[in-house]
């Protein structure tokens, strides 16, 4: 079953549908608003005037802009912040999270629709059992039970939420296994569930090999998941994303492979 429109961005409902007794899978498009209703025009015309040139499969929606590194280096320099470069970027950043700080990370070509999918992300410990309410007041300043995501390494989803659902744009909650809840309290809702993103290396190799280090050092193979804003839109330049860390209280600033620690 596919899915479009401003109703499907409630996961809840996702949920429920993806359960009914005649559905074997549900697809909800990752712009499922109005901002993705040019796509489904598009997809309409060419229906219409190329029968035989049927769409490819959705891969992945890292579609927005992306800057030269010589670029973003010249930005952080301009800023006056001090930043350094690690031989691993994925390991320190990694190491960083494991120690409880926050991270906002700035990496690649923007996602297209409304959730953040790792490369306009907040990132932090999802084992933390305070993180999300240190998120909420410090950082997104909102009510302190908004809930986040837990953004998963695909292959070890069974483990942690009972199925193999390929789920890589947050399109509807799922129940977190009974065994395992008490691990990730930072993206447990209070039903148990969690607004879960499924990461293969092919559609994200970043941000997979960033989970990947991550678990190596705590056993737990996903992150705490948000979008990288403060009650604006989501960042999309090198400057919007060191103004959102500057007015905040976020711990680290990760711009591609540069890492920026708050004095």
């Amino acid at each position: 079953m596919a899915l479009a429109g401003g109703v499907f961005a409630n996961v809840l409902l996702n949920q429920k549908l993806a359960a009914l007794p005649n559905v074997e899978e549900i697809f909800v498009f990752p712009a499922m608003g109005d901002g993705g209703l040019c796509a489904g025009a598009a997809f309409a015309t060419n229906a219409k005037h190329q029968k035989n040139n049927r769409p490819k499969a959705l891969q992945h929606v890292y579609l927005g802009p992306i800057l030269q590194h010589e670029r973003t280096k010249e930005i952080l320099e301009k800023s006056g912040l001090v930043f350094t470069q690690p031989e691993d970027i994925f390991k320190a950043t990694a190491k960083l999270l494991s120690e409880n700080k926050i991270v906002g990370r700035f990496d690649g070509r923007m996602e297209y629709g409304p959730r953040a999918l790792g490369n306009r992300s907040i990132l932090a410990n999802p084992c933390s059992p305070n993180i999300k309410e240190i998120i909420n007041k410090k950082i997104k300043r909102r009510e302190s039970f908004r809930p986040f995501a837990p953004s998963i390494l695909f292959e070890e989803k069974n483990k942690w939420f009972g199925n193999h659902h390929y789920n890589p744009y947050m399109s509807c909650v799922e129940q977190i296994n009974d065994n395992k809840k008490h691990l990730i309290p930072g993206v447990t809702h209070i039903d148990g569930t969690g607004r879960v993103q499924t990461i293969t290396k092919e559609f994200n190799e970043h941000f997979y090999d960033l989970i990947h280090s991550f678990s190596k050092i705590s056993g737990v193979p996903m992150l705490l998941n948000t979008s990288f804003n403060e009650n604006e839109p989501v960042v999309r330049k090198p400057e919007e994303a060191i103004n959102c860390f500057l007015r905040t209280e976020m711990d680290i600033l990760v711009l591609e492979d540069f890492v920026v620690e708050r004095n």
